[in-house]
């Protein structure tokens, strides 16, 4: 994997090439960020934007003007006064600023605060509330907090794991296969739509998966001595479980760096203290995280009471509900034990067993997401489903005594959503823009590859091989339908390994031809005499 004779640079050639190769990089990058609109629509994520975007702008006004959160308000979006110190006064001004008295509308009618609440239809309830963080750089780059996306956000984290990666394999001289690999991962069509089109949250998981790979790459092509390799499950461990607070897929790029460590050189010893440091460490992000938002939601609580809104009395997920997800999920190829992959459906198959069950009241709503009962008695919000722990229960049981009762079922499952990963992915593809070609390639040779290399005993591209296989696991483990195997890298990962495997092939080649025509040194002079 080596980079062939032709690509071995001294130190110039190497800080140029790096130099060079990172200003094209972002240069090629912005391309597809001004062509986004002609960028080819095919590999598209067809279900689900995963966060509720107007509702999510308005709290993001108290969150970034005050760092209140959740707070939010009635007042329509575009009727908000976008300044900070009408958002300090609409929460009560709880530290006491110095504010200015209050403005007038234009028929010199002082302006009211808005009337504040807690829950705007279901964000609470939905959870995965650390979405509310990644609209700072919209703000900033726009001055101003109104109307902030995603967007911002996710082009700068595509480019940032582009160069990344660029950097770390040029650094340990494995030139050819990143730049190979970096050219692949910035051609892919569906990374491109959802991180610089669509601009929402399904984009994550391989940007994750590659700052993962750039940071590790030392342990997986060299053989650090250096103590600071200690610091890399630190650092990936709070980053990634940070990350969990946004959406649970990017997050499985912890399994891959897990693995690295699992196949660590430097004996058990080291790789025990590697998986140790990244234990702790997530284990200990979650919890931090987990104390902060519930410190957040009682001074929120607070301040919306004293103010005479609408607090929140209900239950709220930290974390999309797993079971629910689950039954919904084998929609896919388990239809015909009642399963589908819509919310209201299970709703309809789990909330009367609910009730036949513990003997509850819960009323369902037509077409609707939410319950016709409320959290409290002052009737203020609608339950959720998927926050009622008898709810989940319910739907828990129903998955797993159809696992225990028919598990050749349940393989069949698995195995069709394997079949999909692999005749389904991205293609492979080069392009510039809202231009590309894709190159004939097929994911199933994966399988026969592996095998080889593992029986050649080739350690080294086998780790690289497995490392962005988490980013198909939602769709092995939960749903494979709705175009989850867009997701999927480990095919480019393939591809980038047989573009060097053929150059290195070609360089011997060319180098074993010269060999045979140049004359042997004594030849001449025998001929001669």
């Amino acid at each position: 994997m080596a980079d062939p004779p032709w690509l071995r640079l001294g130190r110039r050639g190497s800080i140029a090439f790096i130099a060079i190769g990172c200003v094209a990089l972002v240069f090629w990058q912005l391309q597809a960020i001004e062509q986004a609109d002609g960028l080819d629509r095919t590999y598209r994520r067809t279900v689900g934007r995963g966060l509720y975007e107007q509702r999510i702008q308005k709290y993001f006004y108290f969150q970034y003007y005050t760092g209140k959160f959740p707070i939010t308000t009635t007042r329509p979006i575009g009727k908000m006064q976008w300044n900070a110190d009408e958002a300090w006064r609409a929460i009560g001004n709880p530290e006491g600023r110095d504010l200015p008295p209050r403005t007038t509308n234009r028929r010199g009618v002082v302006r009211k605060s808005p009337r504040l609440i807690m829950e705007d239809y279901a964000v609470l309830q939905t959870g995965d509330l650390g979405k509310i963080f990644l609209l700072y750089p919209d703000a900033w780059v726009n001055g101003t907090p109104k109307r902030a996306t995603l967007r911002s956000f996710n082009r700068g984290l595509g480019i940032a794991s582009l160069l990344a990666l660029f950097v770390s394999f040029a650094l340990l001289n494995y030139r050819l296969l990143g730049t190979t690999l970096v050219i692949l991962l910035g051609s892919h069509p569906q990374q491109l739509l959802e991180l610089y089109w669509r601009a929402n949250i399904f984009g994550y998981p391989i940007a994750l998966a590659s700052l993962m790979l750039a940071l590790h790459a030392g342990l997986i092509f060299a053989r650090p001595k250096s103590r600071a390799v200690y610091l890399l499950p630190v650092v990936s461990g709070v980053f990634l479980v940070s990350f969990r607070e946004v959406r649970l897929e990017p997050a499985l790029a912890i399994l891959s760096v897990a693995g690295t460590y699992l196949f660590a050189a430097g004996g058990w010893r080291r790789r025990s203290l590697l998986i140790g440091l990244l234990v702790v460490c997530a284990a200990t992000t979650s919890a931090l995280w987990s104390r902060y938002w519930d410190a957040q939601f009682h001074e929120a609580y607070r301040i919306v009471e004293r103010q005479g809104g609408e607090t929140f009395d209900g239950d709220w997920n930290a974390h999309h509900a797993f079971w629910h997800s689950i039954w919904c999920g084998l929609g896919d190829f388990g239809k015909s034990k009642g399963y589908l992959m819509d919310d209201r459906t299970a709703y309809r198959w789990g909330i009367p067993r609910v009730n036949l069950r513990f003997g509850t009241d819960y009323r369902l709503r037509d077409r609707a997401y939410v319950l016709h009962n409320y959290h409290t008695a002052a009737r203020k919000h609608h339950v959720k489903p998927e926050t009622l722990e008898l709810y989940s229960v319910v739907m828990r049981d129903k998955v797993l005594g159809d696992i225990r009762q028919d598990p050749l079922w349940y393989a069949g499952v698995l195995l069709k959503r394997l079949g999909r990963v692999f005749s389904n992915p991205t293609p492979v593809r080069l392009g510039i823009g809202a231009h590309h070609a894709d190159v004939p390639f097929s994911a199933w040779l994966f399988l026969p590859a592996i095998g080889w290399l593992a029986f050649l005993r080739r350690w080294d591209p086998l780790k690289l091989l497995a490392f962005y296989l988490p980013t198909s696991l939602s769709a092995v483990a939960v749903w494979s339908g709705g175009s989850m195997t867009y997701n999927s890298a480990f095919h480019l990962v393939l591809f980038a390994l047989v573009v060097c495997w053929i150059a290195h092939a070609s360089s011997t080649a060319i180098s074993g031809y010269t060999a045979r025509r140049r004359p042997h040194p004594g030849a001449r002079g025998a001929s001669e005499q």
